[in-house]
């Protein structure tokens, strides 16, 4: 028997509470039908009765109150019921703590990035031999993403490298501060792990 995964595609969704009417339809617009079927009385917390239908693909569908609706990747809409849905998709604020690859998350895997290159930089700062620096601003004056992140660089025989981190991880890079940074040389991710990797080998 074939496994198969399911691919990692980004949709839109509201959730269905019964009474956000005006919310479901400014997202489907003419594909769904919101009838009151029962004024609610909020004073006496009985809530209102109310159906939902959607046009979809294959006709006409309820939805039920705490149902989500969904925009599918060719624009199309459809219910589906929040069990289903909350064990398939994840906020994609969410995305990065709950993917993991079985043994750690992507959360998990960025921070032992993070601590292990403070350690790498640490070590240059002792070494004193390597041009190593760490900045709020980028070459041209603009700060790192808002302000928020910081940048490290280092001038390795094997290239130039650099990371950005968030500035609540600034005083773990025990390195010279320089008010801007260098200029880039236009490395990409690979060219940085390829330079250290070079760099390690020979060292």
């Amino acid at each position: 028997m074939n496994r198969y995964v399911k691919k990692p595609i980004a949709i839109e969704a509201v959730k269905w509470k019964g009474f956000n009417n005006d919310e479901i339809k400014d997202f489907a617009g003419d594909s769904v039908k919101i009838e009151v079927i029962r004024e609610g009385d909020a004073d006496n917390g009985i809530p209102p009765s109310v159906d939902c239908s959607i046009e979809t693909l294959e006709g006409v569908m309820k939805a039920n109150v705490g149902d989500y609706i969904i925009k599918g990747v060719n624009g199309e809409f459809y219910p589906c019921k929040h069990d289903i849905f909350e064990k398939t998709y994840l906020h994609e604020d969410d995305m990065m703590s709950n993917i993991s690859d079985g043994y750690h998350t992507f959360n998990e895997l960025y921070r032992y990035r993070m601590l292990y290159n403070a350690a790498f930089f640490n070590e240059l700062a002792k070494k004193g031999d390597i041009k190593i620096c760490k900045s709020h601003k980028h070459y041209d004056g603009e700060e790192c993403f808002g302000g928020l992140w910081f940048i490290v660089m280092a001038e390795l025989p094997t290239g130039q490298i650099s990371n950005h981190y968030e500035n609540r991880y600034w005083e773990l890079f025990n390195i010279p501060e320089l008010d801007t940074a260098w200029e880039w040389d236009g490395h990409t991710p690979k060219e940085v792990a390829d330079r250290i990797e070079s760099y390690l080998k020979s060292n």
